[in-house]
């Protein structure tokens, strides 16, 4: 039976979500739009009673109208050369429905000054017209014409011409392994997924959007299993007021402007499994927050708030991209543990004892303190789209802690007589993990040069964690930093080629990380046939080990709705490496999507 899935056993942020729809729904029902319930007064304008008020009162309409129109004007500009610079298909597909939604606002928003222009007029002259009769100019306009009270005895859409967005897609995907590693792995998988999405539109200043999804996760090989899972994924409340605007619930933030890695984006969680399994944007997590957008010209000041701590999520054991994966015991944050050798297949009982403490890190609390939050400038100057932003939250993931006894008991070669002889209340703090506080500072840039794009990210950390060569975990602060440059070349042909970087600063050479980690990667793809036709590849290269992530993928479109994907993805590396560590996985894998 399919159930809905919360971390820890808490249920605050979907709780939250559920009641904002009920109340939303409750409040634009045509039980809560009689006359008296809505109704905002006879006179929300403060009435003219002479030309000379309703010619200043219609000015300020038509200044507003105009400051709100331009600053729309700019973000649908903006969106354009996101559409035009994106690659991907998804974010193409995300970005033309944020560009519907811009142009909708749009046409609102000058619909909204024409009403209040018109209403003016209207009551105007009924002003004057009281007036030759003696009877009181506010009583004659409530008695004869008043849109408010006419708005409120009407039913949602009667009132906005406003109608719910329903979409979403039904996928379904399934991989073979392209080699047997051994009796324990899993040979194919299939995962079926739907999801749903709902856009709910109430009025020019409130709008709702939900999202969930339902898979079922099938694995055969060594044996057969499966798991599945229903999820509320975003589902946000939007207030939209002359100046600012109010997003509240679950949200995915996507900060940043490089392809993939986005170093300053770190307000969400992530599915890391999803990471090479999954299609872009599966990985990310939405995360219950208050975000608050300011503008100011061409400049957008935003502010997130984030009350409650999201963890990624991963498998430790029991999977082919679980982290302690078929009697190898790897250092928790997926680095090479120098000591492995010496925990052979017949220590795996005792592993298990460490794994219950491995499973339950040490968590944030849901308190005040513990609240996260950042904050981000963005602005354009002379098509530079530019952003500074600041981050002061917990690392999603957890800090591997080793006690000293069993570090020396590593260096001397008795772990199995040490763990055997650990009564069952020592087990737990020989090994445990926590979740710590950090800073960061970012900037980010996209522009273009003739028909180059330039895009650049960086990031400063400030008190993360490393491990040194006897697994010690110490503060560093470092640098993350990465710059593409891609074009698109005629005939539907796009390259994108990215240096990503990571310096550590105050460098000790017990350190296991490298001081300097670079990476290259490539995105290009080829349309074929009305762009029915993508062939595309992603590589992502470590230049310090030499180990390689590559997936290339063909797909058709056999209709606007219904689209066929066929690739492989491919790691390969030494043992110790990242990718060396899963190359055993590479897997072939065919795709079915269809759009609603």
């Amino acid at each position: 039976m399919l159930a809905l899935k919360t971390d820890k056993g808490r249920v605050e942020p979907i709780v939250w979500s559920a009641l904002l729809v009920f109340f939303v729904i409750l409040l634009s029902s045509p039980i809560f739009a009689q006359d008296g319930i809505l109704r905002e007064g006879p006179d929300p304008f403060n009435p003219p009673v002479h030309f000379d008020e309703t010619k200043k009162e219609i000015n300020l309409i038509k200044k507003e109208h105009d400051r709100r129109l331009s600053e729309i004007s700019g973000k649908i500009e903006r969106v354009k050369r996101r559409i035009v610079e994106s690659e991907d298909t998804d974010e193409r597909e995300r970005l033309m429905g944020l560009l519907t939604s811009l142009e909708d606002e749009r046409l609102k928003i000058a619909t909204n000054a024409i009403q209040k222009v018109a209403d003016l007029r209207v009551k105007d002259a009924q002003m004057k017209l009281a007036s030759l009769v003696n009877e009181s100019p506010e009583e004659h306009y409530t008695k004869f014409i008043n849109p408010s009270r006419l708005l409120a005895s009407k039913g949602l859409f009667d009132v906005f011409g406003a109608e719910p967005e329903f979409g979403g897609y039904i996928r379904t995907r399934f991989a073979a392994d392209l080699q047997k590693d051994n009796d324990f792995e899993d040979l194919f998988e299939a995962h079926p997924k739907a999801y749903v999405k709902l856009k709910y539109p109430i009025g020019d200043k409130l709008s709702f959007f939900i999202s969930a999804y339902g898979k079922l996760d099938y694995y055969t090989g060594g044996s057969t299993r499966y798991d599945h899972e229903v999820e509320l994924d975003e589902a946000y409340l939007d207030i939209f007021f002359d100046k600012f605007d109010i997003r509240i619930g679950n949200q995915i933030f996507g900060w940043g402007k490089t392809d993939s890695i986005n170093p300053t984006d770190n307000l969400n969680a992530m599915y890391l499994n999803n990471v090479i399994t999954g299609d872009i944007g599966d990985e990310i997590i939405p995360t219950f927050a208050v975000k608050l957008d300011y503008y100011m010209n061409n400049t957008t000041f935003e502010l997130i708030v984030v009350p409650f701590f999201q963890e990624n999520r991963f498998d430790l054991i029991g999977s082919d991209w679980a982290i302690l994966r078929h009697g190898l015991f790897t250092n928790i944050v997926g680095g090479y543990f120098p000591y492995a050798s010496l925990l052979d297949d017949e220590t795996q009982k005792i592993l298990n004892k460490l794994t219950l403490s491995l499973y339950s890190p040490i968590q944030p609390t849901d308190s005040p303190e513990n609240t996260q939050g950042g904050l981000r400038i963005s602005s354009t100057y002379k098509g530079f789209d530019f952003s500074l932003s600041y981050i002061y939250a917990f690392d999603k993931f957890p800090t591997l802690h080793i006690s000293d006894d069993l570090i020396d008991a590593i260096e001397n070669g008795t772990v199995q007589g040490y763990i055997a002889g650990l009564s069952p209340g020592e087990i737990p703090g020989i090994m445990e993990l926590k979740y710590n506080r950090y800073h960061m500072a970012g900037f980010d840039f996209a522009s273009n040069i003739g028909k180059y794009g330039l895009r650049g990210e960086a990031a400063l950390f400030f008190n993360r964690y490393t491990y040194t060569e006897n697994f010690e975990a110490i503060k560093r602060d470092y640098l993350l930093y990465a710059f593409g440059i891609d074009r698109q070349f005629k005939g539907n042909f796009y390259v994108n080629l990215q240096l990503v970087q990571k310096i550590i600063f105050n460098y000790d050479h017990e350190i296991l990380e490298d001081e300097v980690l670079s990476a290259m990667t490539l995105f290009t793809y080829k349309k074929f046939f009305n762009e029915k036709l993508n062939l595309e590849m992603r590589v992502l290269y470590n230049l310090n080990d030499g180990d390689v992530f590559i997936t290339p993928k063909a797909s058709y479109k056999y209709t606007d709705n219904l689209e066929f994907t066929i690739g492989m993805n491919i790691l390969e590396g030494d043992d110790y490496t990242i990718f060396g560590y899963f190359s055993n996985n590479n897997q072939l894998f065919f795709e079915i999507k269809y759009y609603f």
